[in-house]
């Protein structure tokens, strides 16, 4: 399973064992059949939403997909989707990620894929498989396989991928580092 660097250690025994429970899905979700032949297991994910009028000061733990359109004062980790178009004020732990037209102030490590929609802002440092960057970045991404760059996109720091593509109009104020997806 892919862990991302560049993230803050876990201080609590709650998290740690979060995290044995996110391995644990990552294990359920493939099986191999006797002839190698691989299956999706269906799995029955809850969906939670807290809307725009809602604001939570502490952490937030999801065992299913969330969509936040409040604000947060506190770290959150959600096990599958997030969609967040409020405010996060801490560090994020997700299975993928998106952004519309949000703001976090914190780390985020994505277990897949991060899309950062334009007018979106991170300050804080992005860790991913792939990333796909409308809004603006401030701080470093950590990549493993393709970090996209669309028109709207700012990123100041450096970018360490496997693979980059850029549109017109994207800004980078930082280095590239280019892996070729090792």
């Amino acid at each position: 399973m892919f862990k991302p660097r560049n993230f803050t250690e876990i201080n609590n025994e709650e998290e740690k064992n979060l995290l044995d429970e996110i391995d644990q899905f990552d294990k359920m979700e493939e099986v191999i059949q006797p002839e190698n032949k691989i299956v999706e297991e269906k799995i029955d994910i809850k969906e939670t939403t807290l809307n725009d009028d809602v604001t939570i000061e502490g952490n937030i733990i999801s065992h299913g997909n969330l969509n936040l359109f409040g604000d947060l004062n506190g770290n959150l980790n959600c096990d599958y989707d997030l969609v967040v178009a409020g405010t996060i004020n801490g560090n994020v732990k997700s299975g993928n990620f998106v952004m519309r037209e949000a703001k976090v102030n914190g780390d985020i490590a994505v277990l897949k894929n991060f899309n950062c929609s334009a007018n979106s802002i991170v300050n804080g440092n992005v860790s991913a498989i792939e990333c796909i960057i409308d809004g603006k970045i401030v701080g470093g991404i950590n990549c493993v396989g393709n970090v996209h760059l669309q028109k709207n996109a700012v990123v100041e720091g450096d970018i360490t991928c496997g693979t980059f593509s850029v549109l017109q109009g994207a800004i980078i104020s930082g280095k590239i580092i280019m892996n070729g997806n090792k």
